[in-house]
């Protein structure tokens, strides 16, 4: 790798994001070799998006074998710096059998890391994950967390909450489906499923005229 003088200069001056959209263009190009270059330097100079990346780069092999434990902790690094990325990442990686380190618990706790970012300081308002549409973006999480505060689950029973993740989670599957994304079919049933539990019925109606007639109802795109 050869730094041309605008990368020096974008060193000198601390640009971690020139950096980074260069590894991110390389990468868009299939030079993996190139982007991980690029995503080494922007993460020393704490870019978190860079770190992110390495642990994606380790956890998928993108440069040689891939290493779950390299990319563990990278992703720890990141979510320690409060990046929802990163906390999903672990959630996945701990909630799956795929990198033999499935740890139900950790998996709950960096899912629940990762909404508690992206709430804020209202994670305990049970309306305020209604209004955080970016939960939508992260419909795995949402089922999981749904899943666990039902009864039976492992976090205490809130059936508010649960009700509130399963519609983000519904919003999120129907957007994946409605992009080709034909593998969640099977996760988009189960949370309709979920969603006609019985235990869900003296809030349903309440629920879903929060959802529609605010700032949701345009993400239900698929039928």
């Amino acid at each position: 790798m050869n730094l041309t003088r605008a990368d020096l200069e974008a060193i000198n001056k601390g640009d971690d994001n020139y950096l980074l959209d260069k590894g991110d263009k390389f990468y868009d190009n299939n030079d993996f070799k190139n982007a991980l270059e690029y995503y080494y330097l922007a993460s020393a100079m704490g870019n978190i998006i860079a770190i992110v990346h390495l642990g994606y780069f380790n956890l998928l092999g993108r440069c040689g074998k891939a290493d779950v434990n390299k990319a563990i902790g990278y992703f720890q690094i990141a979510a320690n710096k409060k990046d929802v990325e990163a906390c999903y990442a672990l959630g996945k990686i701990y909630g799956s059998d795929k990198w033999k380190v499935r740890d139900d618990e950790m998996c709950v706790y960096f899912y629940q890391k990762a909404a508690s970012i992206m709430i804020g300081s209202e994670y305990l308002d049970e309306m305020a994950i209604a209004f955080t549409r970016e939960l939508t973006d992260y419909p795995r999480l949402c089922h999981r967390l749904a899943l666990e505060l039902m009864p039976g689950g492992q976090l205490r029973t809130n059936i508010m909450q649960a009700y509130e993740f399963l519609e983000h989670a519904e919003f999120g599957y129907a957007k994946n489906l409605s992009n080709g994304q034909k593998e969640y079919e099977e996760a988009y049933d189960e949370v309709l499923d979920l969603i006609e539990d019985p235990i869900f019925d003296e809030i349903r109606d309440e629920m879903d005229e929060l959802f529609n007639e605010d700032c949701l109802e345009d993400e239900r795109e698929y039928n």
